[in-house]
């Protein structure tokens, strides 16, 4: 991709839908069903070297009740993640780690989502959500 310049960047706004999908919380064994909503803000631009520099930022929201207690639980957040690459198209993936609050008496977890951002030879970014997992944090 031949960009002139960093004014010549492309910036993509992508919402994914969370459905409502179980998960196990081994926090307080008993699943929990989570839905909620990322999005991200995918900026791509050429860099003085001849490179390129990708930028994105993440929010994060979601909701869910424990299965058997009844339980709700909410969750936000948001990251920062920039990348550099000399050709494109390429890709980079991070890991998005969301603290899922109780809203009742049970311990919180974490909710880890692996997100990868592909940039097509282009310059147009897309992100797609390749894992979700509960897990419990000390």
């Amino acid at each position: 991709m031949k960009m002139r310049s960093t004014q010549d960047a492309h910036t993509t706004n992508v919402t994914i839908k969370i459905p409502a999908v179980v998960y196990d919380n081994p926090c307080v064994g008993e699943p929990v069903a989570l839905h909620g909503t990322l999005h991200l803000v995918l900026t791509v631009g050429s860099d003085q070297a001849g490179g390129f520099h990708i930028g994105s930022h993440l929010n994060a929201s979601y909701a869910g009740t424990g299965l058997e207690s009844g339980v709700p639980y909410r969750a936000s957040d948001t990251q920062e993640d920039v990348w550099n690459t000399r050709e494109l198209p390429d890709s980079h993936t991070t890991t998005l780690v969301t603290r899922l609050i109780s809203q009742g008496g049970v311990d919180n977890a974490f909710l880890f989502t692996t997100i990868t951002t592909t940039v097509d030879a282009e310059g147009v970014p897309t992100a797609t959500v390749s894992d979700q997992r509960v897990e419990c944090r000390g």
